[in-house]
């Protein structure tokens, strides 16, 4: 059974440390990569995965506007009527460029899967830091669906023995240019959720706040500055594919930890009366990765893979650690082909906070990492759940911000 199944409980997780005496990762004196890390980590972290309670997403039961006819140009079935046509024809049909983007980047995935086993040829490299990914050439041909079940051949495929070199943890260092699944699937889901972001209600249309909220000429703060919290002027959260490197330092940790995801949504706050990206806080992080491995598809259904929770963990740590993290939780989006978990990862403050040799008590010093089901983007329902996963994250940076205020 994978982590995420076994370690549902805070006594469970002690149950474990006392038997096998396992230190705490603060105390190393370095601390790996995350995209270095296995299940061991998981429980050097003092990770609790709780047993899902039914509830909605981050506790946010209704979205807004979930009906908008802009989304349903996502959650409707592709045309069959666009089967094998060109791509700019997408964009000739639905009303919306987000949405042609959405079905271009999904038609690309299903066909990238199809050739993930090609053998590698030429290798190139992204830069840490502002990486874009390139456009895929590709015949316009589409692949209705990826079923997972347990006998499929392509989520038991490995392209190595040994699980280092397992495709599903490819390194970003390097992808094979004839078919790039990984880079696919980050396509994938960016598309999705800008769609979902540009058409949702409270952001659809923002009103964009007065000019004495915003900075003077001369830099000063005017004096309704500290008026930004009103609704009128909430963040508009975007989706940036740019690989930015995360240098957190958790101050109850000896060392730092450094990790680089595949994107994240941004808050863009109010910059000369227009909305800009400034960069101020990262709201959700993404993490993609190529296929899934044989252990983790059980009865037709996915489980996180250890390896892929392991690097979620390290890499909100290493964000939670920085100042572009405003929140106890951290939220990852993590996609494998064509389905997506949604996570949220919450570091307290007891965890966070305190000096390396203090007294804790272990039932306070853990991180809770909720799930939700793995959606699938071939299916109706999977991609709406999608859209409305999304909003709930815009909902929730607005309640936080909310909270702060009041």
């Amino acid at each position: 059974m994978s982590y995420s199944e076994t370690i549902t409980s805070v006594r469970a997780l002690l149950k474990y440390i006392e038997k096998h005496n396992t230190e705490h990762l603060r105390n190393a004196p370095s601390i790996d990569a995350p995209s270095k890390w296995d299940a061991s980590y998981l429980f050097k972290c003092r990770v609790v995965c709780p047993k899902p309670d039914g509830k909605r997403f981050l506790g946010i039961a209704k979205v807004e506007d979930e009906n908008n006819p802009e989304w349903e140009e996502v959650i409707k079935p592709f045309p069959k009527r666009l089967n094998r046509r060109p791509y700019p024809h997408y964009h000739q049909h639905f009303r919306t460029g987000t949405a042609a983007n959405y079905w271009e980047a999904l038609q690309t995935l299903n066909m990238a899967i199809r050739s993930d086993f090609a053998p590698p040829s030429t290798k190139r490299s992204r830069s840490r830091e502002r990486g874009l990914r390139p456009a895929q050439e590709t015949t316009p041909e589409y692949k209705s669906t990826m079923k997972i079940t347990s006998n499929s051949p392509e989520e038991g495929s490995s392209d190595s023995s040994d699980g280092r070199d397992d495709p599903s943890f490819a390194p970003a260092a390097g992808h094979d240019m004839t078919a790039l699944p990984e880079d696919a699937t980050v396509n994938a889901i960016m598309a999705c959720i800008k769609h979902s972001l540009t058409w949702y209600g409270p952001q659809k249309g923002e009103v964009l706040g007065d000019e004495d909220s915003v900075e003077d000429d001369d830099g000063d703060d005017n004096e309704d500055s500290d008026d930004d919290d009103d609704d009128s002027q909430q963040p508009v959260l975007s989706a940036s594919p740019i690989r930015y490197a995360i240098n957190g330092k958790i101050p109850s940790f000896r060392a730092k930890i450094q990790a680089t995801s595949d994107g994240e949504i941004q808050a863009n706050n109010i910059i000369d009366g227009e909305y800009a990206i400034s960069r101020k806080e990262v709201v959700a992080i993404i993490e993609a990765k190529r296929r899934f491995t044989q252990q983790h598809i059980q009865d037709g259904k996915a489980t996180i893979p250890d390896r892929v929770l392991a690097q979620v963990v390290g890499e909100a740590l290493a964000l939670r650690g920085t100042e572009l993290c405003r929140n106890d939780t951290v939220i990852t989006i993590v996609a494998i082909r064509n389905y997506v978990c949604f996570l949220s990862v919450h570091i307290p403050a007891t965890y966070y906070d305190g000096t390396v040799n203090d007294v804790r008590d272990p039932k306070m010093d853990i991180i809770t990492v909720k799930p939700t089901a793995w959606l699938n983007q071939d299916d109706s329902k999977g991609r709406k759940d999608i859209l409305c996963n999304v909003a709930r994250i815009v909902e929730w940076s607005r309640l936080g911000k909310r909270m702060k205020k009041d």
